[in-house]
């Protein structure tokens, strides 16, 4: 390490998820033409239904809205950032535990990017629920 550089902790490596989108391509500069008043309504909207969802299911989950993105935190340690970017443009970043997170030295997220918004409410009721955004026994 050199003079000013800090350890920042293990190196990242993202789980890339990909899903098909109906809605057409994005536009190459989405995330810097977003609207952000819509964008933060949106965000608003979807973390009220989270926290609801939560509460139906009786999961402990801590909802956090600021401009357009939506945070999730769970009593297990673990962390989903929803980004969103237009109506039907979102994208999902799952955090581990950090406790639980280094595997070889590193530590590994899942990432799906550019989801479009069933999807991504699909992803984010999963992750409320079982911890992640995969779909068990799949």
């Amino acid at each position: 390490m050199t003079d000013g550089e800090e350890d920042d902790g293990p190196p990242l490596v993202a789980r890339v998820l990909q899903f098909d989108r109906n809605s057409g391509e994005l536009p190459d500069d989405y995330r810097d033409s977003l609207d952000q008043g819509a964008c933060g309504e949106l965000a608003k909207s979807l973390g009220s239904y989270l926290q609801s969802f939560a509460s139906e299911s009786k999961v402990l989950a801590d909802v956090e809205v600021e401009g357009n993105r939506i945070s999730v935190g769970r009593d297990d340690g673990t962390e989903l950032v929803i980004a969103i970017y237009g109506p039907e443009i979102f994208e999902i970043t799952r955090w581990p535990n950090p406790a639980d997170a280094v595997e070889d030295g590193s530590m590994r997220f899942d990432f799906a990017p550019e989801l479009e918004s069933e999807v991504a409410v699909t992803l984010a009721r999963r992750y409320v629920v079982n911890g992640t955004i995969e779909q068990e026994n799949a």
